[in-house]
């Protein structure tokens, strides 16, 4: 558990990053057009990720540490 809450943590971090880079270069050059932000939420939105399910996906992952650990041991 401790893996999948670091993961995320590292993907949260890569996001914040990633929208205050695109954020402050916006800023900076006065361009127009989307904010990186935007564009992440798009793709949230559409309709391949939203059919995921997070109880199979989550389940998918816990069963493959399982397995793994099995083998090792």
């Amino acid at each position: 558990m401790r893996y999948v809450i670091e993961s995320y943590k590292k993907e949260i971090a890569l996001l914040t990053y990633r929208i205050y880079i695109s954020d402050s270069l916006k800023c900076l050059g006065r361009l127009d057009g989307k904010r990186y932000y935007d564009i992440y939420n798009e793709i949230l939105r559409s309709e391949k990720i939203s059919n995921i399910n997070p109880e199979k996906e989550s389940e998918n992952i816990i069963n493959n540490i399982k397995n793994r650990l099995r083998k090792m041991g």
